[in-house]
Parts: C-alpha cells; structure tokens; sequence
C-alpha cells in the first residue's frame, strides 16, 4: 500500500509498522471511517488505467538475462534484475545501448563502472610499481621491515 494508508495507531507504536491492516475494533473510528481517523482504502483511489502499471508514464520491462533484453524494440524501457551480478549488468548495458532500450535503474550501472574504474586504475599502478623494480605493490611497511 501506499504511505496515502497508514495502519491504525501506527503514529503511537512503532513496532505496528506503516504497512496497511484493515481497522477490525468494534469501537474503532477509523473503521467508521469517521473524519480525522485516517484514510481508509477504497475503490475511488484506484489510478488511471492509463498510466496503471508504469513508472513516470513508461512502460517497464523486467530484465534478468541477455535473452529478455534482445527480446525488446529500440526506445523500449528496462528494469534489470537485483539478481544480477556487477559483472552481467554492465554487461546487458553495453547491450541496451547499442539496442537503443533505456535502463531505469541506472544507479547499478553507475556504481559498476566506478567499481571497473577502481579496479583498472590499481591494476595500473601494481603494473608500474613492477617496472619500477619494486617486489610487491602491495606489502605493509612491516613486511617491508621485516625483509
């Protein structure tokens, strides 16, 4: 449910949690549905059938493989796998993007190439610090003293 519907007495015990319980009291004003109780569902509430199942109007995709991917047309959204490893989501997309399809969850992508950036940059700095004669990149000063 949405934070439109909050359990009944949820403001005064926390470990109720927000998540919707259907008021059952015999006294209970909420489920009079009396003003000032609190919001109760019902079906005026309901979306669009329009914009029913989209996120800011598109239409989304669920994606956790190469073959969901090749399976949408260009200007299509996507919605990858939390499944899915840093590796197989940059990955599908490079792919999505040579398809033309939209990642809604880029944040991942992001992070994965950060990560890849990293990861390419220590490479390069043990490959120097091996032409530049030195035994180990990455031994502590105490081994260093050690030797």
């Amino acid at each position: 449910m949405s934070k439109r519907f909050r359990r009944q007495d949820s403001q005064f015990h926390s470990k109720l949690g927000t998540k919707w319980r259907a008021p059952k009291g015999g006294q209970s004003k909420m489920r009079e549905r009396r003003g000032g109780a609190g919001k109760v569902p019902k079906v005026g509430y309901r979306t669009d059938k329009s914009v029913r199942g989209t996120i800011m109007g598109k239409k989304v995709t669920y994606v956790a493989g190469l073959t969901d991917l090749q399976k949408l047309a260009k200007g299509d959204t996507a919605m990858l796998s939390s499944s899915l490893g840093m590796k197989s989501v940059l990955e599908l997309a490079a792919r999505a993007r040579e398809l033309g399809i939209e990642i809604f969850n880029r944040q991942r992508i992001r992070t994965g190439e950060k990560l890849m950036k990293a990861k390419e940059e220590k490479k390069a700095k043990e490959q120097e610090a091996k032409k530049q004669g030195m035994k180990d990149f990455n031994t502590t000063k105490k081994e260093k003293k050690a030797e």
